[in-house]
């Protein structure tokens, strides 16, 4: 393999990055010793023949540009450079944060030297093998082949089926790369994966009854709506509180929210004597997904899916050690709460959780509520059921839907609905909503 370039600042000059991730300086030297000496094997025009009939992308909307692309890259010596780093970064480096892909960069020099944005669906599909004796290595091959077959297809399409895009735009890596890593493995309605806690949140346990307080960390801009400025791309900063979090003279203050999400604008302060630090950032987590495949997600499904994990991994991944355990998704969004029966399944499953507010978008409700590309206007999005007419005619009036999240003490996973919201300084009926 050639490396025209023998420093990151070079590569990215020639690609037209300005900005790129921290993990790409951290591993550029690495990635470039352990290059191959020869041509990168999954970048041959004989390689695809080994894994689109397998993955089901023996399709055309699929097939014919990744194909193209290929000898695409391989005319250019700077693209295959970029596909090892990106490989290595993505496939094979340890310690690296999957979550932390979302924010790459997708650089033009990609549609505009190959044609298309098959390249990180080369990088993908290069992962195959490693995927697989990782898989195999698990002993978790029985309980994950067929999912992770399916995955890869979705992971590797998602982007032309619903973003429109011409192939797989580079940040859309990240959920394929879960799956080369084995680090995601679904059982029974959910899929779950465990990798660094990234929220800037801090969670204090009472000692006595279990009770939870998840305070924000410091630098935290919060609006007096109670949502994180940048919501809805909302970056007004009027009126917005600076979150802090400090220790002194025994007690822990900082703000927070109540366990259904709702903002408290005010401090919070507790005694270190009473509650203890249960997680923090940069702790393991295990994070659930919610496949998209229509299936009901009855309360049983989900506590039945939540103790297959536990046991899951506490035999197949023993070196992991998760202290919290958390929800991204519209399923987690507070603005739901005027559309949910008592007893509706999401109604029932946002019971199990501390809720929390994040920068939220509509986005993902119009991907996985909706099912419509993301260049759908409100108008054009579909009213299959009746929660999908409340919600869109909901913004459509001028309300906001925004995407939230939960969590729960991993130790406190199995303990069943409501446990956060009688215990602790939630007891207290001016605390509750």
């Amino acid at each position: 393999m050639q490396k025209p370039y023998k420093t990151l600042e070079g590569l990215m000059d020639n690609l037209g990055i300005a900005k790129w991730p921290a993990s790409w300086e951290t591993y550029f030297d690495a990635a470039m010793a352990t290059a191959p000496q020869g041509d990168i094997p999954w970048l041959q025009d004989d390689y695809p023949d080994r894994v689109l009939h397998l993955y089901g992308l023996d399709i055309d909307r699929f097939e014919k540009g990744y194909r193209a692309c290929l000898p695409a890259i391989r005319k250019d010596a700077a693209l295959v450079q970029f596909c090892w780093l990106i490989y290595y970064v993505g496939v094979l480096a340890e310690g690296l944060s999957v979550n932390t892909v979302w924010g790459w960069p997708n650089p033009k020099a990609i549609p505009e030297r190959t044609g298309n944005w098959f390249l990180p669906a080369a990088v993908l599909l290069g992962a195959h093998d490693t995927m697989w004796k990782r898989v195999q290595a698990r002993g978790i091959e029985e309980f994950c082949r067929q999912d992770y077959i399916a995955s890869i297809f979705y992971s590797a399409t998602k982007d032309i089926d619903h973003n429109e895009v011409d192939g797989l735009l580079l940040n859309a890596l990240a959920w394929g790369l879960m799956y080369t890593r084995a680090q995601i493995v679904r059982l029974g309605r959910l899929q779950f994966e465990c990798d660094i806690y990234s929220d800037n949140r801090y969670g204090y346990r009472n000692k006595k009854d279990g009770g939870l307080v998840v305070f924000f960390g410091n630098g935290e801009k919060i609006r007096p709506d109670g949502f994180p400025v940048g919501t809805l791309d909302d970056m007004s900063e009027e009126g917005a509180t600076l979150t802090t979090l400090y220790a002194q003279d025994g007690y822990i203050t900082g703000y927070t929210t109540t366990p259904k999400g709702k903002w408290i604008d005010h401090p919070i302060s507790l005694p270190l004597s009473d509650w203890e630090l249960v997680f923090k950032p940069g702790d393991t987590r295990m994070a659930m997904h919610i496949p998209a495949d229509g299936t009901r997600m009855t309360n049983e499904a989900v506590e039945q899916s939540w103790a297959m994990a536990v046991d899951f991994f506490k035999k197949y991944y023993p070196e992991v050690h998760p202290t919290v355990f958390t929800g991204h998704s519209w399923v987690l969004s507070q603005d739901l709460d005027a559309f949910l029966s008592p007893t509706s399944n999401l109604r029932l499953f946002q019971r199990h959780f501390y809720m929390y507010p994040v920068v939220g978008s509509f986005g993902n409700f119009q991907r996985f509520l909706f099912d419509n590309p993301a260049s759908y206007t409100v108008e054009q999005l579909r009213e299959d059921t009746s929660l999908q007419r409340n919600v869109k005619a909901h913004v459509l009036a001028g309300g906001k839907m925004r995407t939230g999240a939960g969590l729960i003490v991993y130790d406190d996973l199995l303990c069943g609905m409501d446990y956060y919201n009688d215990r602790g300084i939630f007891s207290n009926a001016q605390l509750k909503e």
